[in-house]
């Protein structure tokens, strides 16, 4: 069994899939101890003949899967899952890069602490021209975190020790089979729905503060290229709404953790989807604003009464939220977004 499995979906990823794939093969874990799987998602360009030429140099490491349509990341991600023969599991995107001690350093962290899940953070890379920034996300904590009861649970679903990005990470497969955790397909902001989930599983997780994933920021990146499409914002409510019901139908998890679960889903769904069109300046239609409000009134009817909205969220994000004990016209829902702070 090799002991990492790297998943790297490609579109159109020609012009870095180089810088990518040298910082894996010269890995100092070793080639021979790694699973290089790359899903080209029906690429246009030259990305196709790239690959095989990997495959031609490692075929005992690397594995090359052509689609003949395009099925976004999470589609592509999903069907490389199904070839995983490792210990362990990272996601890598072709545009992006890792340092060449990564793999190592992570496997000898899970493999000496017995982790499900470990967490390190972006190094975002801005180019502008000849000058390039290195901005690392911050870790807030570092080391183990062991959920061996409830409240322990509780307390890593509501506190956001973990984001629910997927390439920062690394998994124990085993665990990811055990939850069948899956991508929701061909939409963006997919990667909640493969992570999430797996925070009812994993039962020692790790963050690592280290400088080891860099994070390409470029306008022809799979996330803005697609996210600032017309109504592309909706796939963010969607995916949450989906990881929402999935969850709520293991009866198991939702009568251990109801609140936690709906604090997540009023946040996710209605809060964070109201600052993602502010910030990001992306379309939030009226019609779809109500539609929003009358999905959580059905689901969570008893929103108000949720013992985290009051202490966890900020005040203006408390003032969203309670938004949704309001009627608005269309020109006061636009005066209300606008007024977003």
């Amino acid at each position: 069994m090799k002991k990492i499995s790297v998943i790297t979906p490609c579109y159109n990823s020609y012009d870095y899939l180089d810088e990518c794939f040298d910082s894996l093969v010269n890995q100092t874990i070793g080639i021979e101890n790694m699973e290089i799987i790359f899903v080209n998602d029906a690429s246009t360009d030259n990305t196709a003949e790239k690959l095989n030429q990997y495959e031609a140099l490692y075929p005992d490491s690397v594995i090359v899967i052509h689609l003949s349509e395009n099925i976004k990341q999470g589609g592509a991600r999903n069907v490389a899952l199904q070839y995983v023969s490792g210990e362990y599991i990272v996601f890598i995107d072709s545009d992006d890069w890792v340092d060449l001690s990564y793999l190592e350093t992570v496997y000898n962290i899970v493999k000496e602490n017995d982790v499900d899940m470990l967490q390190i953070p972006f190094v975002h890379v801005r180019e502008d021209g000849d000058s390039v920034t290195y901005t690392k996300t911050p870790a807030y904590w570092e080391g183990l975190y062991v959920m061996d009861d409830m409240e322990s649970r509780k307390h890593f679903l509501t506190h956001q020790l973990f984001n629910c990005g997927a390439p920062n990470k690394l998994y124990r497969t085993e665990m990811v089979r055990q939850a069948g955790a899956q991508f929701l397909q061909g939409v963006a902001y997919e990667e909640p729905s493969f992570v999430y989930p797996l925070f009812f599983y994993a039962k020692r997780i790790y963050q690592l503060d280290a400088k080891l994933y860099f994070y390409r920021l470029h306008n022809t990146s799979t996330m803005s290229s697609y996210i600032t499409k017309p109504g592309k914002l909706y796939d963010h409510p969607f995916v949450q709404l989906s990881i929402y019901k999935q969850i709520r139908s293991n009866p198991e998890f939702y009568s251990l953790y109801k609140d936690e679960i709906d604090y997540y889903f009023l946040f996710t769904f209605y809060v964070e989807t109201l600052y993602f069109s502010k910030m990001g300046n992306l379309y939030l239609g009226y019609d779809f604003f109500l539609l929003m409000q009358n999905t959580v009134r059905n689901m969570v009817p008893n929103w108000a009464e949720n013992p985290y909205t009051n202490s966890l969220l900020t005040k203006p994000k408390a003032d969203a939220l309670a938004s949704l004990s309001k009627e608005y016209t269309e020109d006061e829902f636009l005066e209300f977004k606008k007024n977003l702070q």
